[in-house]
């Protein structure tokens, strides 16, 4: 039976997330879905200059409705952060209250990244409209506060655990996308009885099905040109404190030779200038490069021709818990994954046997990590690639998770 769907979430087309397609495959499945959303403002800030130009072209996603909440943007500072997150969550919830005054909707569908505030629209129709409440949790709050190293006091932390966990205990499903997570939320004392772990799975754009578009390798095989006797070591994504490039750059800099790799980081975010900032104090200026941010159709292509993919989370509990999509498309690739990263992230790298990790924050380890990768055999590294592509193809195929979720809303 085909469902009227609400997705709420503060993140949409054409900002690139997983939701985009989830929403793409249930409408083309005849569900009739709707997407509440905000600005096209991640990772930058700032608002899409396309979105600026034709703001008309922005409310249409395939045949999918796009209902936009005004809200502040998300800045450069940890205080806009703040006021974007808390001025979309009321926004949404008053927009929501209009929507569904006038449509009647099956279900409302939570996409929980950071904040959790995003999700209080589902919270609310639940309440007033008895419409039921389902919740994929892409983190955990209020854990995840502490990788924005935003400094709160402890009764506020508190505050927001409380509202964290009665957000989590209204939902009638709650949809993981770690394993780990489930353990967190009984310790939270979450009252949700219905746990279904759905992890996230690899884009479309990120599978190749034949030969790449000739324009895009070739824009990408010009840019690797510049380096054809070093390995090259790539990272790909949001360029955010999160992501520990403190850690990153000082193992890189403590490699035994500057003159074999270069590593590339692909991406944006509010940690970009810091970022430079450190490639310069740490005088890796002609092995570190920022290349900017590219639309996901070349990420296939980047990925192909890097030796090695990057990947590290700070060393924090909620990151012990995590499984970021960039596992699942690095996996894609048919490249190594070289992690400095603990708990899930590391187990499931280690059980598809497609590369290598060191703890998160163990800088010698990690230098020891990529001088090793000069000794390893073309054969072995192929075969790492190979392990991960197939892992990949078993365990997070689009339409198999997205089947899985279906089956709870029919």
């Amino acid at each position: 039976m085909k469902k009227r769907i609400l997705i709420v979430t503060q993140y949409f087309w054409p900002e690139d997330f997983r939701v985009n397609e989830l929403a793409k495959e249930l409408s083309e499945r005849g569900h009739i879905v709707d997407v509440l959303t905000g600005l096209p403002n991640y990772p930058s800030g700032n608002i899409f200059q396309e979105f600026k130009e034709e703001p008309k072209n922005f409310y249409r996603y395939k045949n999918i409705n796009i209902y936009r909440a005004k809200h502040w943007l998300r800045g450069k500072s940890k205080l806009s952060l703040f006021i974007n997150y808390i001025s979309f969550s009321i926004s949404s919830s008053i927009y929501a209250l209009i929507l569904s005054r006038r449509l009647k909707y099956d279900f409302v569908l939570g996409i929980q990244l950071s904040p959790i505030f995003s999700v209080l629209p589902g919270v609310i129709l639940k309440r007033v409209f008895r419409t039921p409440f389902l919740l994929w949790i892409l983190d955990i709050w209020p854990d995840s506060i502490d990788s924005t190293k935003i400094s709160i006091n402890k009764f506020l932390y508190k505050f927001i655990g409380n509202i964290s966990r009665k957000i989590y205990s209204s939902a009638d499903i709650l949809f993981l996308t770690s394993q780990g997570f489930e353990g967190r939320l009984h310790e939270m004392k979450v009252k949700c009885q219905n746990y279904v772990y759905l992890p996230q799975w690899v884009e479309q754009n990120y599978i190749q099905t034949g030969s790449f578009n000739k324009k895009l390798e070739d824009d990408v095989k010009e840019i690797f040109s510049r380096w054809p006797e070093k390995k090259v070591f790539l990272f790909a994504g949001n360029i955010g404190e999160a992501q520990d490039f403190s850690s990153l750059l000082s193992g890189f800099k403590g490699t035994d030779s500057l003159d074999k790799w270069v590593f590339l980081i692909l991406g944006d975010g509010r940690y970009k200038e810091d970022v430079l900032k450190k490639i310069s104090t740490n005088d890796l200026e002609d092995n570190v490069f920022c290349l900017g941010r590219y639309p996901s159709e070349y990420m296939p292509i980047f990925y192909k021709y890097a030796d090695f993919l990057i990947f590290s989370l700070m060393d924090l509990p909620i990151f012990s818990l995590t499984l970021p999509g960039k596992v699942q498309s690095y996996m894609s690739s048919g490249t190594p994954i070289l992690g400095m990263v603990n708990g899930e992230a590391a187990r499931v790298i280690e059980e598809a046997n497609c590369g290598y990790t060191v703890p998160s924050g163990d800088i010698n380890a990690f230098s020891e990590m990529i001088n090793n990768c000069f000794q390893i055999s073309g054969h072995e590294v192929q075969q790492l690639g190979l392990n991960g592509r197939n892992f990949s193809k078993k365990e997070y195929d689009v339409r198999n998770i997205i089947d899985k979720l279906e089956n709870y809303i029919i």
